[in-house]
């Protein structure tokens, strides 16, 4: 009975410590975030006259990781399946409608299927405009 009483008296110790030490972490941390700086270094400003140029490096340093010369088959095949996967879901959409005009959830989700649609063919174009 007493090892069962001395544990419990220490349970509630570690408990009560616990609490002093979160509530002294809580007072402390504006300190903390006042204090807090990032560090900025002039490197971090691109000079407009160099923008461009360092925009077209990070173009083609992602063309040449996606390979897209060497994928390009891949990419359109994935993109035409892309494109008829969605044309099938807003004719699911439209034959699962129990109206003659569908209600607004169905339309909102035939506009958000269009959009990604326009968004598939956008990136078709854009790969065809992909010089190899």
């Amino acid at each position: 009975m007493e090892l069962k009483y001395i544990a419990v008296v220490l349970a509630q110790i570690f408990v009560v410590l616990g609490i002093i030490y979160l509530a002294g972490f809580a007072l402390s941390m504006p300190t903390v975030i006042e204090n807090f700086k990032v560090e900025k270094t002039s490197d971090d400003k691109i000079p407009i006259h160099k923008m461009a140029t360092v925009f077209a490096e990070i173009n083609e340093n992602t063309k040449d990781s996606l390979n897209i010369t060497k994928n390009r088959a891949s990419y359109q095949d994935a993109l035409a399946q892309i494109q008829e996967n969605v044309n099938l879901a807003m004719l699911q959409t439209l034959s699962g409608s129990k109206h003659t005009v569908p209600k607004d959830k169905d339309l909102d989700k035939i506009q958000k299927l269009q959009q990604y649609k326009n968004t598939v063919s956008e990136l078709e174009g854009f790969l065809d405009g992909v010089k190899g």
